[in-house]
């Protein structure tokens, strides 16, 4: 994990799952906004699927 330096700017986190193996500690998170992340339904249908996102012209 990359060191946190004062460059860095303002940490915030806007994901509704806290990822493992990271605490929240560490993370030093400036702020965490649950409310701003996917919504469940949208999160599993992305699934992941990078192509789902892409926009056709």
């Amino acid at each position: 994990m990359k060191l946190l330096q004062k460059k860095d700017g303002y940490r915030l986190s806007v994901d509704r799952h806290w990822p493992g193996g990271v605490s929240k500690e560490k993370a030093k998170l400036d702020e965490c906004r649950k409310e701003l992340g996917l919504s469940d339904k949208l999160r599993q249908w992305f699934n992941h699927k990078h192509e789902r996102f892409t926009i056709k012209y």
